[in-house]
Formats: C-alpha cells, structure tokens, sequence
C-alpha cells in the first residue's frame, strides 16, 4: 500500500512515470496512518523520548495512547530500525508464518493428526480476515487468536500459577497488538470455549473460573503501561458520541454469503471503489466447508466448544436471535463494531475444518454423509449466483445483471473444488497419506486464488517517496512553529506526519472530544470513519482557524478573493499565507469566564469576532484588572526549545493576563513558570492557558502523563513478576 503516497497530493508531482496506478486500490490506511505513526515514534525515540504525543495532528493527540499505533508490539519494532515502509514488509511475513504454526501448535495441542493441524494453519492463516488486514493492527491480535486459546487450553488441563501467568502473558500480548475491539472479542470467546471444554473433561470449577480471571485482570497489569494511558484517553475521548448505541454494527446477513464467495465485493456490477463486508470476510477457502459440516455431523465432542464458538460468534457478528440485543445492552459493548467478531468465526471454523479432516481420516465418513452435504452445498452456491438481489446494500450496486453474471462464473470454479474436495474425503480413509498432501495444496490454491489480491507486492523504488515535492519544501522552510490545512484532499489527513508539518485536519482514533466537536461545528469540518476533512474553506471559520496558528492554507483551485488572502506560491498546489494566525504562543489581557466546557463551546460559536480580543476561560473567576488588547503587541516570545512533548520559551509579558498555548487542552499536560508548576486552563475550548504577571518569564508546557508513569512500573513489576513464576515453576 504504500505507494498510495505518489497518489496524493503533492506527491503526484514527483510520481514516477512508470508508477500508474496504486498497487492497492482499496487500503490506503497503512501509508496514511500507520506509518506516518511509526515514523513519528522513531523520530522521538531517536531524541530519547518515549513516543508519547502526537503534535502534528488535531493540534495534538495521544501517540502511545490511541492504542492502534501499537508502538510496543514487538513485529512493529523493526519500523523503527528499517527504511521507511520496509517494516511493513518484515512484519507482514511474520506473519503468515507465525499464524498458521500457532494455528497449528494449538491443534496438536488437542490431539488432531499433523495434516488435520496443518488444515487448521493454512485455512485460519491464510484467511481473508487475516490477510486483508495484514499491515495493519488487527492482524497483530489475529495472530495471537491461537496462541489464546492455547494458554487457555493448558490453562484448563494443569491449573496453576504457570498457566495463568502464560495466559497473562499471550492476552497483554494482545492488548500492545494495537485493536482493543478484536482482543476483547478474543477474551470472550475463550471464556466460552473454557466453559464447554472443562465441562465436556469434568474439570470445571470455581478454582479454574478465578484463576481464568485472574489471568485477565493480571494481562492488564502486564499492559499496564499502554492501558492507563489509553483507558485515560477514553474518558475525554469523542467515541462515546461517534459510536452511538442507536447505530448498527452488525453486518447484513446476506454477507455471510462471503464464505462462499470470497470476492463478492470485487466483482464487476458494484459501484466504483465499493469495498463491501471484505473488510470482515468469512473466508477460509471453499475447501473448508464441507470439512466444516462433516465435523458439525461426526466431530462429536471434539468439536463441540469449537462449534459453539462458531455459533456465539455468528450470532453478534449478524443479529441473529437475541444474543445480540443482550449483549449490546452491556456496558461498552454497545459501542464495539460487532463485524469484527468474522476473525473469531473465521478461526474456529479453520479448527472445525481441522476436526472434520480428522473423521475423514478416521474412516467416520461414508458416502451416506458425503452425497447430501455435497448436494447441499451445491444448491446453496447456485441459489446464491442466480437468485443474489443485493438488496441489503441500497445504492451500492450499479448494474445486478453484471453482478449476478460474475457469480454464476464463480460458481463454476466452486462447483469443480467442491467436488474434489468431497472426493479427496472419501478416499482419505484408503489413501490418507496422499490426500492429506492434496488437500493442504488445494486449500492453499484456493486461499491464494481470492486472497492474494488484497496485499499485492509494491516495486522497491516505489516503497516510499525520495523526493519533496516542492510545496513542501516551500513550507519546509517557513519559520516555526506554525499549523497548515490543505483543502482538496492535499496531504491527505495524517500523511503531513511524514513531512513534519502540523495539520488541524487528522486521521486516528480515538479523538479528544473538544477538538472532535470544534472542529465539526467551529471549522464545519467532515468526520468520515475518523478521517478528519476539509474541502472548502469559507469567510466565517478564518477567526478560529487564527486561533490555532494556522499560517498556511493549500489549495488546489483558487480561493475566493473576498477572503483576503495572499497566494504565496502557485505551483503543483496554491499555498496561501494567513497574516492575521495568532503565534504558537499568543496573550490576552481579557478573558471571559466559563463554568463549564459545554458553555465554553457555545461562546465558541456564539462570538467569534470577539476571539480576537478576549479568551474564554473554564475556571471560576480570576481576580485580575481587564485591560484593553492594544499592549499585546508588545508581547516577546523567543522559542529556547521545542519538540513533540515539550514548549520552552522566553516570555516577556507587557501585564498581566493570559498566556494561550495553542495546543489541545489535555490530561498530562503541565505548565512551569521559572521552573515553579502552574495551573493550566482550559482556554477557547480546545486549548491551554495559564495566568502570567507582567514581566519576563520562562515558561515551559511539557507533556508528562502521570498515568503513563505509572503504567510502566505496573508494567515493569508485572513482568518481573511473570517471569519470577515462569522460572520457578519452569519444570
């Protein structure tokens, strides 16, 4: 994905002539996103710091926080040592080699033949949840699904300290991954799968439910270092609004049809640039589904915790029955994305394939069972290709008949694996061997076929930009510090991160509530699946574009005269300078006094031409003369020292008043004057001020999140802790 950059502008002017079209048409989040994260945490750690704030976007925002950067999961580490976008490609491999061998440790863990395991490895590890979401977070946690229920299987054979420390240890794992959502969902779906296996082998006890417990709680002091911090994000995070429990994230049922047809959402008939429900695919291969019903009707108790898991997962992932209206009802989960429940069903449907492969090979299956299951199949593939309206995804379709001829040439194709698939199961019980081999190659063949598309390789050259367009080396040169927004989708959200420009527009999740409100009703801005875009810009959102020190503003057409801004250069973009932008640092002598943020955010909007002479305080009143602003020219302000997570300046103070750091108004943030702490407000809504005597001071804003402090030492005792019982009980 990541020469999607050359595809955004201004780096459209530097694409080379050989590069046409983006390698990846549909995920472009790897090169918005996440590298421009990785490469923001490698600059700070290159300077000592731990990567902690995020300067570039929003006017500020968590780094280490939001939790999807998962700068402390190991297989993102080498994003940190490599050139940029090549870390994508080390942990990429990593993981289809880890994902199918944990898939497959954990089925010889329960007993299953070695080519029954390897079944279970290449269909979860090759899956197209997986592999769709390969470079990014999600795939980090999908990683570890088997290792969880590993621990948790170990965990229910041999209680004890080891065992709960293992499992610990794997679910913090889990938590650094960098998508809470999914490893939440992965915890549910081993406390089911604990319930069913340790009442099938009579081991189910009140020992075993604490010690299962304690395990999580224990995860999250392992986790502790990410988990403050994050769970701190939380309380002024805008989710709660954004994920409102009044809309549905459930999928449609007819999606479930993706575990038949594994491209339904490329085919030709769907609008341009429709992605569908590929995002949470149900597809483990062809191959595997009549494995899957054959483990269902001879598994017995080997599959039972399996095929609950399916069924549970099924259930909240489509609204199926009344599990989901319970389960959304529950604190938090309202707000959860149950489509991501597709990588549990996806893997406990590779374990299932893997039990079903096993009767085959156990002589359990006969010619009685394999005729109907077959016909079945074959009714469902063809009812599906001719009988498809599409009727669930209104306005998402642009021509059914081209659709619906697609799926009846697809059809074809699954009619012929099926049938070799169903042949291969009955003569395992002669030819096991043999078979055995055949059937891991064809699952492969057949993963490969529909799958491989979603992260296609990208030509070395093309990895990353080499060179700078020259709007950016323009603004590159511009004294500092100040903020720019591009219109038009230039530097789309995020990706100024990679040039070290800082942005009011931004992409990540989650987002301080202030800003998410200013930001959509002070800047009427867009919010679309958090990418925060502006494409426009009218007269009346210049005062508080002012206010947060944006100097420069990109355009790729003109900008309407009346706005009376100078065009500074024109080139592959416009960029127009903004002179009446406040500074980094900016005084008020007066200041309007607020109880409450709610009442700030409406001064807000209420009187923006007053932005300009006053500042709006959330506090109680402060006992201090209010002066006229005609002396705030006289305010000195000379930058001693600046980095992501701290302000130090030379402040000269013509009286009394209010010094405005232009920044988000956050937890951690801490104010010094000549080196004595000071109260910081909140200020204009989204910002931070404090209340400074005339005179000359050196002042100083440094981010030094307590929760982050002491998260770590949680963290650091935790895991000694951990490996003290892992060497004492190591036998």
């Amino acid at each position: 994905q990541s020469d999607y950059l050359y595809f955004v502008s201004p780096w459209h002017s530097v694409r080379p002539d050989d590069l046409v079209a983006a390698a990846n048409p549909y995920l472009q989040d790897q090169t918005t996103e996440f590298l421009a994260f990785f490469m923001a945490a490698k600059a700070q750690i290159l300077q000592g710091m731990w990567p902690l704030w995020n300067p570039f976007i929003l006017t500020g925002t968590p780094l280490l926080a939001n939790t999807q950067s998962a700068l402390l999961f190991p297989l993102n580490w080498g994003h940190f040592v490599l050139p940029a976008g090549w870390g994508f490609t080390v942990s990429a491999l990593l993981k289809v080699i880890l994902a199918p061998w944990f898939t497959y440790l954990l089925a010889r863990r329960l007993g299953l033949k070695y080519s029954a395991a390897i079944i279970a490895g290449v269909a979860y590890g090759f899956c197209a949840f997986h592999v769709f979401w390969l470079n990014h977070p999600h795939s980090n946690v999908t990683l570890l699904i088997p290792l969880c229920f590993y621990a948790t299987e170990n965990l229910i054979q041999r209680q004890g300290l080891k065992e709960v420390a293992l499992l610990a240890l794997v679910t913090a794992f889990t938590l650094f991954a960098g998508h809470v959502e999914i490893a939440l969902f992965t915890a549910i779906a081993c406390a089911v799968y604990i319930l069913v296996r340790a009442l099938q082998q009579g081991r189910m006890s009140w020992r075993l439910c604490w010690q299962f417990g304690a395990a999580y709680l224990a995860s999250l002091f392992l986790a502790a270092i990410l988990m403050l911090p994050f769970l701190e994000f939380l309380t002024v995070a805008a989710v709660w609004e954004e994920r409102s429990t009044d809309l549905l994230y459930t999928m449609p049922k007819s999606a479930m049809v993706t575990a038949v047809f594994a491209d339904l959402f490329r085919v030709s008939g769907w609008i341009d640039d429709y992605l569908g429900y590929h995002i949470s695919s149900l597809y483990i291969g062809v191959t595997a589904l009549p494995l899957i019903i054959m483990a269902v009707i001879k598994g017995g108790r080997q599959m039972l915790p399996w095929l609950l898991v399916l069924v549970v997962t099924l259930m909240l992932a489509f609204d199926i029955g009344p599990l989901y209206d319970v389960f959304k009802h529950l604190p938090v989960m309202g707000h959860l994305p149950m489509f991501y429940w597709a990588a549990l069903i996806a893997f406990s449907g590779s374990m299932l394939a893997a039990v079903g492969w096993q009767c085959s090979l156990q002589h359990k299956i006969k010619m009685v069972h394999m005729v109907p299951v077959s016909l079945l199949l074959l009714v469902l593939v063809w009812a599906v290709a001719f009988l498809w309206q599409g009727v669930d995804y209104p306005g998402a379709i642009a021509n059914l008949e081209n659709l619906k001829e697609a799926l009846q040439r697809r059809a074809w194709m699954i009619t012929l694996v099926l049938i070799v698939v169903a042949v291969m199961m009955f003569v395992a019980r002669s030819k096991a061997r043999s078979t055995s081999v055949l059937m891991v190659v064809v699952l492969f063949a057949d993963l490969w076929w529909f799958n491989q598309g979603w992260n296609p390789t990208v030509t070395a050259k093309h990895v990353f930009p080499t060179e700078t367009p020259p709007s950016v080396q323009y603004l590159q040169q511009q004294p500092g510090p100040y903020r720019i927004l591009g219109l038009d989708h230039i530097l789309k959200p995020s990706t100024n991160m990679l040039v070290g420009l800082d942005e009011v527009r931004g992409y990540d999740v989650p987002v301080n509530q202030r800003y998410h409100r200013f930001f959509k009703q002070a800047l009427t801005g867009t919010v679309n699946y958090w990418v925060y875009e502006k494409t426009s810009l009218q007269a009346g959102i210049l005062p508080y574009l002012n206010l947060q020190n944006v100097r420069y503003i990109l355009a790729k057409n003109s900008l309407d005269d009346s706005l009376n801004l100078p065009l500074v250069y024109d080139n592959e973009v416009k960029i127009y300078a903004n002179p009446d932008a406040e500074q980094r640092l900016f005084y008020r002598s007066k200041a309007l006094f607020v109880q409450s943020a709610d009442v700030a955010l409406t001064q807000l909007l209420a009187q923006p031409e007053q932005l300009s002479e006053q500042v709006i305080i959330e506090s109680e009143p402060v006992n201090m003369p209010q002066l006229d602003n005609k002396n705030r020219a006289q305010l000195s302000v000379e930058m001693v020292a600046r980095n992501a997570q701290k302000l130090t300046a030379e402040v000269t103070m013509p009286a009394a008043g209010w010094l405005v750091h232009a920044a988000a108004y956050y937890p951690g943030w801490r104010a010094y004057v000549d080196n004595e702490p000071v109260t910081i407000f909140a200020a204009n809504y989204t910002q931070q001020a404090i209340y400074l005597p005339a005179g000359k001071h050196r002042v100083r804003f440094r981010y030094e999140p307590l929760s982050f402090k002491i998260g770590a030492l949680l963290s650091l005792l935790s895991f000694m802790g951990v490996l003290w019982i892992l060497i004492k009980h190591k036998k």
